[in-house]
């Protein structure tokens, strides 16, 4: 890693498990008369951090120049010192400062800091983009006005005709109104098994909203693009492309746009959407999406004052027996609300894990996009897919229900795979007590008093049930 400031002074950088100062592992260093310094440190309040016994911070380079200080240096992922913070896969946060004069002898007080999020490890990864011979189809909200509602989401539809021969989309691109960004929170773009006129009666008018329910569930299981706030554009690999079939009898998509609103502003004009880049050079495999998770539900339940609540969802070996051949899985993009800390995938074969499909122990609602594996990672027919939501929800006193607004939580994770088969989706939906139960459990161990806790007259006992084509 390398940190550029301009100043002469002293540099800091640390990764912190929080987005704070205290508790966070710090890199200091500084140049003084052409010689560099390095420390490695630990916060254990707001003040000077302390020396760490142990110096895992190593220099490769450090200099002055035209006003600014550039250092260097190299670390572990995992240095097996207490006082390190473990590097994985996923956003992590980063705090930073600075101050423009050199120690005597030590380091002074910061007169600069700030926080940013940044992938560090694996997720970073992108395919290389090919777009000669490429041409786009645009598929936008096309400048609809936006209610001054907290949580909207809104669709549109399109007529959608398949091409005369097969083509490749190789490119899914988000277009995200530069007027707007900061109220975008995802946009998905489905293939409907309805009509176009009857999607299009369901979701149009002055007030097209939907709220993923049975008005347009035939949609929401065949997805087809996904966005959602930190991500970045989705090349495919060059030997795979998603595909525009003549034999496909689907002649009609569906644009949903989150829009997240807590300020309440009005006079909000939106054209977001995606851009597909698409060929008529075909490529070898033909992409699929498959969506795994929870249900969106108020049946999921997160109890409030839980610093480490887990969920977990599972996608049955009964269930991708159905696969009629092993799927490479080339992408995965896991999904989850601001109660999320961590989100992670298990592959169970033969009633043992071997391996993880994605592991993000720093999810970051502001900082979410796809990871990508070194190499595809193949499921096998009879494999189990568990994952894995971890939420904190300790500055919240009431429960965290599931649902579709950014307050209300998620748990769910596309992964994009070839050669593409016919099955959409394999979730979990938990019946009415079991979530409940799982979060009076939690309850009892954070000592809440749950005599005060309002319950929901249906949060009654069962068992996960798998629900699978």
């Amino acid at each position: 890693m390398a940190v550029e400031v301009e100043t002469l002074g002293w540099v800091g950088l640390g990764f912190s498990p929080n987005g704070n100062m205290v508790g966070s592992d710090i890199m200091m260093a500084w140049v003084i008369d052409g010689e560099v310094s390095i420390t490695d440190r630990k916060a254990v309040s707001t003040s000077l951090p302390m020396l760490d016994t142990q110096q895992d911070f190593e220099l490769v380079e450090g200099y002055e120049e035209d006003g600014k200080t550039v250092i260097q240096f190299c670390r572990q992922l995992q240095t097996c010192d207490v006082n390190d913070m473990e590097i994985t896969v996923g956003a992590v946060k980063i705090i930073y400062s600075w101050n423009d004069a050199d120690p005597d002898p030590t380091p002074s007080q910061h007169t600069t800091r700030g926080v940013k999020y940044l992938k560090l490890v694996g997720a970073t990864k992108e395919f290389p983009a090919a777009l000669e011979d490429t041409t786009q189809m645009n598929f936008t909200m096309g400048n609809i006005a936006v209610p001054n509602d907290a949580t909207i989401y809104w669709c549109r539809t399109f007529r959608f005709n398949q091409p005369v021969t097969k083509q490749h989309v190789v490119r899914i691109g988000a277009h995200i109104d530069s007027r707007n960004e900061k109220y975008i929170h995802h946009i998905v773009l489905y293939q409907c098994k309805e009509t176009y006129e009857e999607m299009h009666a369901k979701c149009r008018g002055e007030d097209p909203r939907t709220e993923l329910n049975g008005a347009v569930i035939d949609c929401v299981r065949n997805l087809i693009s996904v966005w959602a706030v930190g991500a970045n554009d989705f090349d495919m690999p060059l030997d795979a492309g998603f595909p525009l079939d003549p034999s496909d009898t689907y002649d009609t998509l569906m644009l949903e746009v989150h829009y997240n609103n807590p300020d309440l502003d009005s006079g909000i004009i939106d054209d977001t959407g995606f851009i597909w880049y698409v060929t008529d050079n075909l490529r070898t495999h033909d992409v699929g999406i498959l969506y795994i998770g929870h249900s969106i539900s108020a049946h999921m339940r997160i109890p409030p004052q839980a610093e480490s609540f887990l969920l977990s969802t599972h996608c049955s070996g009964e269930c991708t027996d159905l696969f009629p051949h092993p799927l490479n899985v080339i992408a995965t993009f896991p999904h989850s609300h601001t109660a999320g800390a961590s989100i992670w995938t298990q592959i169970i074969r033969d009633k043992k894990e071997i391996d993880y499909l994605d592991l993000n122990l720093n999810y970051d609602f502001d900082f979410q996009g796809f990871i990508i594996p070194d190499e595809p990672i193949i499921l096998q027919p009879g494999d189990e897919l568990i994952l894995n939501c971890l939420y904190n929800s300790k500055t919240r006193s009431e429960f965290t229900l599931g649902g579709i607004s950014t307050e209300e939580e998620m748990c769910f994770n596309f992964l994009f795979y070839y050669p593409k088969i016919d099955i959409p989706y394999c979730i979990t939906r938990f019946d009415k007590e079991t979530s409940f139960n799982a979060a009076l459990d939690s309850f009892q161990c954070n000592n809440v008093d749950v005599n005060n806790i309002t319950t929901h007259e249906e949060l009654v006992a069962g068992a996960s049930d798998i629900e699978r084509t």
